[in-house]
């Protein structure tokens, strides 16, 4: 009976040991899980820094393109011209060009219904279909 006890110890001992061992390894896997995330959001954040810092200069080098062709403008005009007239030129430009792009994308948004809108419709179009077929 002794042995069989044994036995009954060993095994349970045993399948208790490999539970705890599994239980260890699954927490291991998901502290190296843990790891791995914040390495690669501490890779993201890196990148996110350099992309935002580049953004932020072509956006500056950007904001400055206006006040050098209203001076091209002007010393192309030889001084004839007054600044705020080479001013006046390029702002206008500007306003035109945004108007042509707005009313653009206006047309585009306007023009493309939206999906739910096509679908109803072709919906109430198969209703009818069915229903004049019937």
């Amino acid at each position: 009976m002794r042995s069989e006890q044994t036995k009954g110890n060993g095994i349970s001992a045993l399948a208790s040991g490999m539970i705890g061992d599994a239980h260890q390894l699954v927490q291991q896997e998901i502290g190296l899980i843990k790891a791995e995330v914040r390495a690669g959001v501490t890779r993201v954040k890196a990148k996110t820094r350099a992309l935002a810092f580049g953004v932020a200069l072509v956006f500056l080098g950007a904001l400055l393109i206006p006040f050098i062709l209203a001076d091209l403008i002007r010393n192309l005009s030889d001084g004839s011209l007054p600044l705020w007239g080479a001013y006046a030129i390029v702002s206008l430009s500007l306003i035109v060009i945004g108007a042509i792009a707005f009313a653009s994308a206006r047309a585009k948004i306007k023009g493309s219904g939206t999906d739910t809108e096509k679908s109803s419709k072709q919906v109430k179009k198969d209703l009818y279909a069915t229903a004049r077929s019937q």
